[in-house]
């Protein structure tokens, strides 16, 4: 693989398992061991199958291996947004990608490769202190294991209890008052699960939308019993903020993040103890969740899906609009296009793939690094067969924008504004974009890598931006947003929208907000090598913040103005939101409206290119003004 290769690469890979003998343990010649059985794999930005002859297509090109041999070899292959992790033959755990938050077991610092900058591990290594383990799962930032003694033990990101321990991450450890042994362990966004021998499970971790299903949206380091299981359960999966489980009668319950109907019980309400999948078309065998979207494999090997439909991960066609957030949750819909028999199916992040009983491999959803395989970065709404082929798709180049009297055209988006069609955006005259990544210490927007790689694809200067919590850590929270988002040269600088002094209505606004959003800019700052841009509305800013901030770009929220109100500290507007809520059919249902100072060069606003240096390297909520409702985040 090139690993001069500059931000996220569309490859694949494929490579006939060796055939040579092995060494037995006394020294003598043995045969080469027979090829395990072939298994598809899903990470939340691509697709593997493994086998005598493994392949995989979509994802960052440091996450995928450079030589694919230990893909053949792997009884246990998972993948989380940017690492990978597999056991072998003899039980042994390997990780490899990114190491930033402790992904591969130790200090960050003692990785001598870099990926786009940061701490990486090129080619898979032994995680230190692994036992040997039956099964692995990956979540967004950590990894748990299920050792051969039914144990579980997790390591890397513990920033929210998900490693559920009272000694800090990231070197593994066990998982401490389980009081059981472990069948089956599942590790989800920011938390993680287990199914207990007796049949109950347990969940710790991130909270906040109820996905640990203890009775309330709380955060847990160690396991809290799931509450309102309608019977035994037999398998679980967590996804991104919500969790299921196969029960013993064939249905499924679920809990957690509700915003989408992913819980399958008719509304729109997360729940933080199980409730009863409702509507499924016969009892179910497995059940395999992503980001915000469910699904269930029958015992009629028919597949039923529920949740999201924005990237079209239910795979019955796309959405004109998303729901309205008051309208019920559409019930259990059955995939279209599965003409034969499903004998497996797996799901991450915005995608999904099913195995049929005629060995082929077909794939519905995201598509935007080439995870369906299909040879193109086209979602899709319907199923089509997984064939390992990568699509070309040329980096596009930048425009050089200057100043003049025309002020250069934006927009931005959250998971409020349904699909987003950015090459339509840019056919219309917009020139950059803006995504919420991530807010507080707890939320990742479900669409926020779909946006990310879509703006880039269409030739737009794109921009990604956190919600500031002000009662949640600022240290925390740039940790967070420096996790989740890779920021390369000619980006826009990153972002940080404050717009509320409390998290929550009534709730009274900390005495230091000021110190803790420049502790925050601080942090990113000195990370990023630029200063960040600050997002807010002049009335809000002029009540709750001081002057000091007026060297940083502003981005300021004002609409039905001719020109926006500077709020103190600031001599001018970098980036004017103008509008608000705007329908613009042919690019998306909702998004707001921005425009660049026309004294202001749009290059000023860009990361510039680090200077040289040695060592190896591989390159690569909708904001509102004030008197307009913040975004529903966590």
């Amino acid at each position: 693989m090139d690993r001069g290769l500059q931000g996220v690469a569309l490859v694949i890979c494929s490579l006939v398992a060796a055939s040579c003998g092995s060494q037995s343990p006394d020294g003598d010649r043995a045969a080469a061991p027979a090829p395990l059985p072939r298994q598809v794999v899903l990470g939340p930005q691509m697709t593997c199958v493994t086998g005598a002859v493994p392949a995989c297509s979509g994802g960052p090109s440091f996450q995928l291996l450079s030589g694919v041999t230990l893909l053949s070899e792997a009884r246990t292959v998972t993948f989380g947004i940017r690492h990978g992790c597999l056991t072998d033959r003899r039980g042994r755990v390997l990780c490899w990608g990114d190491a930033r938050d402790g992904q591969m077991g130790g200090d960050p610092a003692s990785e001598s490769d870099r990926c786009q900058g940061r701490p990486c591990r090129l080619e898979p290594a032994p995680v230190e202190g692994a036992p040997v383990m039956r099964s692995i799962e990956a979540g967004w930032l950590h990894t748990c294991g299920l050792s051969k003694d039914g144990a579980v033990l997790c390591w890397g990101d513990d920033s929210l209890g998900q490693l559920g321990r009272s000694t800090p991450g990231p070197a593994i450890g066990p998982v401490e008052g389980l009081g059981a042994e472990v069948q089956q362990v599942s590790a989800g966004g920011l938390h993680s699960c287990a199914l207990r021998a007796d049949s109950t499970v347990a969940c710790w971790g991130d909270g906040s939308a109820g996905q640990l299903g203890q009775g309330a949206a709380e955060d847990a380091s160690a396991p809290v019993a799931v509450q309102g299981l309608p019977s035994a359960a037999t398998q679980i999966d967590a996804g991104g903020y919500h969790t299921c489980a196969l029960l013993m009668d064939g249905g499924v319950a679920c809990w957690g993040e509700n915003r989408f109907g992913q819980l399958g019980d008719g509304t729109r309400t997360s729940r933080s103890s199980a409730v009863r999948v409702a509507g499924l078309a016969g009892p179910a065998r497995k059940v395999d969740v992503g980001f915000s979207f469910s699904c269930a494999l029958l015992e009629s090997g028919a597949v039923q899906c529920w949740g999201s439909n924005e990237l079209g991960e239910l795979g019955r066609g796309f959405d004109a609009k998303p729901p309205a957030p008051e309208t019920p949750a559409v019930p259990p819909a059955t995939v279209e296009g599965l003409e034969a028999r499903v004998v497996d199916l797996q799901i991450a992040g915005n995608h999904a793939c099913a195995e049929l009983e005629d060995g082929s491999i077909l794939c519905w959803g995201a598509n935007e690094l080439g995870q369906l395989g299909d040879g193109t970065v086209t979602g899709r709404d319907v199923p089509v067969p997984w064939l390992a082929k990568v699509p070309a798709v040329p980096r596009p180049k930048l425009a050089t924008l200057k100043p003049g009297p025309a002020s250069i055209e934006g927009l931005d988006v959250s998971y409020h504004s349904g699909r987003v069609d950015w090459r339509t955006a840019v056919a219309r005259g917009h020139h950059f974009g803006l995504t919420l990544a991530t807010a507080g210490v707890d939320f990742l927007d479900p669409f926020f890598i779909a946006h990310w790689e879509r703006m880039r694809q269409a030739g737009l200067h794109r921009g990604a931006y956190h919600f500031f919590v002000p009662d949640d850590d600022p240290e925390a929270q740039a940790r967070v947003f420096l996790s989740h988002v890779l920021f390369e040269p000619g980006d826009l600088a990153p972002v940080v929208d404050v717009e509320t002094p409390f998290k929550q209505s009534g709730a009274r606004p900390p005495d230091d907000l000021a110190d803790r959003l420049m502790a925050f800019v601080k942090i990113v700052e000195r990370e990023v090598g630029t200063k960040p841009i600050i997002y807010t509305g002049p009335t809000f800013w002029n009540r709750q913040m001081d002057d000091r901030f007026g060297d940083y770009p502003l981005w300021i929220a004002e609409y039905g103005v001719e020109q926006p109100h500077l709020p103190i500290g600031w001599q001018r507007w970098h980036i004017w939101q103008w509008r608000g809520n705007a329908d613009l059919p042919a690019v998306a249902p909702l998004v707001d409206l921005d425009r660049i100072h026309p004294e202001i060069d749009l290059q000023d606003l860009l990361i510039p290119a680090p200077a040289p240096r040695d060592g190896p390297d591989t390159a690569a909520g909708q904001a509102a003004p004030d008197g307009v409702p913040a975004p529903a985040v966590r």
